[in-house]
């Protein structure tokens, strides 16, 4: 019979194989483990992470089906989103809610607000904040946007330093309170290892491990201070770590002796310790940082985040000049970072600066040439500009990283576009949307539908993107067009205002609801809608030139000619502006002026050289 000790080992054994990503050897370990006492639901949940690491999703949601402990709860749910089954995930948290919710308000108290002791300590249990993360998940997967945006919440309350969740609040519109979420004099009180005392610890004997002493920590004498973290409430295991919540043991009163621990081994020898001390990089090392400085340190974090925090808001809300102005302003450490990289060309790709987005996406690829994320828009850009060389050679790239990405697909299928094979665009946007259901991919589909005049499969592709991403305003945007060509004007606003709803700065969906109005008659109201875009965005040619177009439609000719003027500035490569201009000319009776203006047309645009010529003769008869 192996003694607890055994047991104790085979655990740590497993902890050490996952932390330096052993886990062929941990699977091992853990089957070891397991086979000892297979009624040990510790042992089960510790198997069931291993099977959860190795991407074994089905394997580790049998191990911890149906078992009352929490460890096992969230990995199961884990798994359960992993398998497209998040109510069974839902289910199973929600069976063990009173457990997790009592054992871990008993860790939970007042501390300094730092993190520092996970450096050091570990456990491999979820708090709260974790847990309502996951549930997070759950809840948005499930499509329930209140009780996602509710749990995601609290994980934030819980643990400010969770910005996953706060990137999930702006996804789905919630307006946050950031200063609510990182005031610097909250102290994070939520943290398990936050709340360290400084108290002496008693010499073990020579070559003798303590287990209260830190895998890190240096050998205690009587005058050393070292940090300790306070155990658990009476969940306690004789001579180990406690970490156990209470309900954890389906047979708690034959179990309870157990000496289970979730820690690495606990001590090591004093040799030993000098040696690693001398060549680890843990921060956790040397003397214990003083309370005054762990405050500091929280205080400066806090700021950091929230500054974050503030970008993706102003972003989230679309007003990306402001979310410019707060990432531009970081200092240069922070913003040559891959994620504050990224969101700047993502914001200049937003506002139509092409040239900008570009040069932050080359820096992109310079920082992290094996990066997918974000690559559906860099390759969106360079359909945008033509680029079919950077664009072949990008997918290729993808494609060698990592084949099953959806952003892979996304850059083949707009390559593919751009080189006018829409049989193959569609395909791999078709694989791009299937993979990890990608909203941005059903929406390139769905355009690539409509250059195709099928509406019936643009329309389905649209509504898939939606039902993926409720406030994918692209989609709605899709939707509107289709309809807009279909002559069916009613649903082509519903849909183009519904889209403005969540992008209420954006000048294309304001004149496409322009373009509705006049098409049904209600002219003052398109100007208005135009004007409101110009407004928005001075340098914008599609606002301004939908406002003259509307202004020479109900011959108003005078403003007109000075708003034409003023496109041309902005869009001199545009025929269509210089023949309108050159008609303008002509009532004006500024003929020298007309004829200009219709050469610079015919010269953009050779193929309408038949209505130009017409319009020149007019001219001279």
């Amino acid at each position: 019979m192996y003694s607890d000790c055994s047991i104790s080992q085979l655990r740590s054994l497993v902890l050490y194989s996952l932390d330096h990503d052993l886990l062929a050897n941990a699977e091992f370990t853990a089957e070891r483990l397991l086979s000892l006492q297979p009624e040990l639901l510790d042992s089960r949940h510790l198997y069931a992470l291993v099977l959860f690491r190795r991407r074994k999703f089905l394997a580790a949601y049998n191990a911890c089906a149906a078992h009352a402990h929490v460890g096992c709860a969230y990995v199961f749910a884990h798994c359960a989103l992993e398998l497209d089954m998040p109510a069974e995930g839902l289910f199973m948290l929600q069976q063990t809610r009173a457990t997790w919710e009592l054992a871990d308000a008993a860790r939970y108290e007042p501390g300094d607000g730092t993190y520092s002791g996970h450096e050091t300590q570990r456990s491999v249990m979820p708090d709260r904040a974790a847990i309502y993360h996951l549930l997070g998940k759950l809840y948005a997967a499930t499509g329930d946007i209140k009780q996602s945006a509710a749990n995601h919440s609290l994980a934030l309350k819980l643990n400010p330093y969770l910005f996953d969740s706060f990137e999930e609040l702006c996804r789905m519109g919630i307006n946050v309170r950031v200063k609510a979420v990182y005031h610097t004099d909250r102290g994070l009180s939520r943290d398990p290892f936050n709340h360290f005392k400084e108290v002496p610890v008693p010499v073990p004997a020579k070559g003798a491990s303590s287990p209260r002493t830190s895998f890190f920590s240096k050998q205690a004498t009587p005058e050393t201070h070292v940090l300790l973290t306070p155990r658990l409430k009476p969940q306690t295991v004789p001579d180990a770590p406690n970490r156990r919540v209470r309900g954890e043991f389906s047979k708690p009163g034959k179990l309870s002796a157990s000496k289970v621990t979730s820690r690495l081994i606990p001590a090591v020898p004093a040799r030993a310790r000098d040696t690693l001390k001398r060549g680890s990089t843990a921060l956790g090392e040397g003397t214990p940082h003083s309370a005054s400085e762990r405050v500091q340190a929280e205080t400066r974090l806090l700021a950091l985040y929230a500054t974050f925090a503030k970008a993706l808001k102003a972003a989230s809300h679309f007003d990306c000049f402001k979310a410019i102005r707060i990432l531009s302003e970081l200092p240069d450490n922070e913003r040559n970072t891959p994620w504050v990289v990224s969101r700047l060309g993502r914001l200049h790709f937003e506002i139509v600066n092409y040239a900008a987005a570009e040069r932050y996406f080359e820096q992109l690829r310079a920082l992290d040439r094996a990066r997918v994320e974000d690559m559906e828009y860099y390759s969106t850009l360079l359909w945008h500009l033509h680029k079919d060389i950077e664009l072949s050679f990008l997918a290729h790239e993808l494609y060698d990283v990592d084949p099953t990405a959806p952003q892979t697909w996304v850059a083949a299928g707009n390559l593919f576009s751009l080189r006018r094979e829409p049989d193959e665009a569609i395909r791999c946007f078709q694989r791009a949307a299937r993979a990890r259901r990608f909203a941005y991919a059903a929406t390139l589909q769905g355009h690539e539908y409509v250059a195709n005049d099928a509406y019936e499969n643009a329309l389905e592709s649209f509504r898939n993107a939606l039902l993926v991403d409720p406030r994918h305003y692209n989609a709605l945007y899709g939707l509107g067009m289709v309809y807009l060509k279909l002559g069916d004007y009613a649903r082509a606003e519903f849909h183009f205002r519904k889209a403005v709803n969540i992008n209420p700065v954006n000048v294309i969906l304001l004149c496409c609801v322009g373009m509705v109005l006049e098409k049904t008659g209600r002219r003052e109201l398109a100007l208005k809608q135009y004007e409101l875009a110009h407004k928005l965005q001075p340098l914008s040619a599609l606002a301004l030139f939908k406002k003259a177009q509307l202004l020479f439609t109900l011959q108003n000719y005078n403003s007109a000619l000075i708003e034409f003027e003023r496109v041309a500035e902005l869009a001199p490569d545009e025929a269509s502006v210089h023949f309108l201009l050159g008609q303008l000319y002509k009532l004006a009776n500024r003929n020298n002026d007309a004829i200009k203006q219709f050469t610079v047309a015919l010269t953009l645009d050779p193929k309408g050289s038949h209505l130009i010529k017409e319009a020149i003769m007019s001219l001279e008869s």
